[in-house]
């Protein structure tokens, strides 16, 4: 039986590769409760792992639990949004955004 270190190690290892993660970029995990499910689906460019892949990873057993690892985009960078809680104050052409 492996280390629970080496268990960990190895389910990443299949993260990485089952989520197609990009060399050297670091993903940030969020835990979902339950009735959070449709915030993976919000993600752009979604891709999702089943825990069943998982080495190890015990299966989900709450009804309405999907059991699978999402990979996605949250946010995007958006030049010049106007947020309306901010004062806004017009720039001028010298004045970055």
């Amino acid at each position: 039986m492996p280390s629970w270190t080496e268990l960990a190690l190895e389910c990443a290892r299949v993260a990485r590769k089952g989520l197609r993660l990009p060399e050297g970029e670091s993903a940030i995990a969020v835990i979902l409760g339950s009735g959070l499910g449709a915030f993976a689906d919000s993600l752009d460019d979604p891709r999702g792992l089943a825990f069943s892949e998982l080495p190890g990873f015990p299966p989900a057993t709450v009804p309405g639990h999907r059991g699978r690892l999402v990979y996605g985009k949250v946010l995007r960078r958006h030049d010049g949004r106007r947020w309306t809680y901010k004062k806004f104050v017009e720039p001028t052409n010298d004045q970055a955004d």
